[in-house]
């Protein structure tokens, strides 16, 4: 199906919560990536009690809460809840690079599609030599050169 010519009869904006703590550089790319791939996305931006701030500017598109301590992965997953609007809502970890323009259409889609579904999830394998590897962590990363899908971890 092609996603680029109006499969999905209207954009939904999605909102995708990003939690950082003192990864700022991996952090900057996902939200880069986010920002060049995707125009129904808002990005929450949770730095959960972080040394070293990310260099990103709120905008209409990105919206940031600096939390002055860490409050653990799930409370700051929460709080971007809290700010979310959306109805849908994407966790993103800090470290995926998005390369497919229409992943989040095809994402909405395939809940809109599918009642019975109530999650989608970023995940992916490759065979490399005959093996499965996770390519969504850097464990996966080690033997794979060419990272294949419409996302990488950076």
């Amino acid at each position: 199906m092609d996603y680029s010519q109006g499969a999905v009869k209207h954009m939904t904006i999605t909102d995708v919560i990003v939690v950082n703590l003192n990864r700022p550089k991996e952090t900057e790319k996902t939200v880069h990536s986010l920002l060049r791939a995707n125009d129904d996305i808002r990005i929450i931006l949770i730095n959960n009690g972080s040394d070293e701030l990310p260099k990103i500017k709120p905008s209409r598109k990105v919206r940031i809460k600096n939390l002055k301590e860490n409050v653990g992965q799930a409370a700051a997953v929460n709080i971007g809840l809290d700010i979310s609007t959306s109805e849908y809502v994407c966790f993103m970890h800090n470290d995926i690079y998005i390369k497919d323009k229409h992943w989040i259409r095809k994402a909405v889609k395939f809940l809109e599609t599918h009642s019975e579904a109530g999650l989608v999830d970023v995940y992916g394998w490759k065979a490399v030599n005959g093996v499965k590897q996770n390519i969504t962590s850097m464990w996966g990363h080690r033997n794979v050169l060419d990272p294949v899908g419409d996302f990488e971890e950076v």
